[in-house]
């Protein structure tokens, strides 16, 4: 008895980390609601532009595929946030952002935590302090981090500016500290550090 066999042509699904099929990852966003999703979703090497809008408190986190850049899309209207925080992430970039008022639940304006190469570049931390009162707000907070550069921003009105906690390979350069309460640079545990031409 002789019998045949037939090929069975079967389609081949192959997993995707991206965005479902037919959803669109933004690239521009205007909510924080829209920041998060494109943090999550956008492909290594990409831009995320930020229109000029409040983005409040918010949390990225858990992102370790390339680099990604957030900027604002207009330098000279830049988002704003009262308080930022990453962690556990890699190769993220900010830059042309602000970080001003009062935070409700933090104290600071950008904590970078658990990360590695990470970079902030012209950036404003205008904080809410005012003469005379005690100042419990953070600008930047860089904790348990490595291959760090904070480069080309401001700070002022804040308790004290970049505050350092074990970590590794760090940059801080070219940036302006005023009508701080404390210190413009401070902390401990950290390594192969450089702090030069900073006003």
């Amino acid at each position: 008895m002789m019998m045949r066999f037939s090929a069975l042509a079967v389609p081949l699904v192959i997993a995707s980390c991206g965005p479902a099929a037919g959803t669109a990852c933004p690239l521009r966003v205007a909510t924080p609601a829209a920041l998060e999703h494109a943090f999550a979703c956008a492909p290594a090497g990409a831009t995320i532009e930020l229109d000029p809008a409040p983005y409040g408190e918010l949390r990225l986190a858990d992102r370790n595929r390339g680099s990604l850049l957030l900027r604002s899309a207009d330098a000279k209207r830049p988002a704003t946030f009262t308080s930022l925080a990453i962690a556990s992430s890699s190769g993220i970039h900010l830059a042309d952002l602000r970080f001003s008022g009062r935070p409700g639940r933090q104290s600071y304006g950008l904590l970078v935590s658990g990360s590695r190469e990470m970079q902030v570049d012209r950036t404003e931390f205008a904080g809410p302090g005012t003469a005379g009162e005690t100042r419990p707000i953070i600008a930047l907070m860089l904790r348990d981090s490595t291959d760090l550069a904070v480069r080309n921003s401001r700070f002022s009105g804040y308790k004290h500016g970049i505050a350092l906690l074990n970590v590794q390979r760090t940059i801080i350069a070219d940036n302006r500290f005023s009508d701080l309460q404390t210190d413009g640079v401070r902390g401990g545990g950290a390594s192969d550090l450089l702090v030069e031409r900073n006003q």
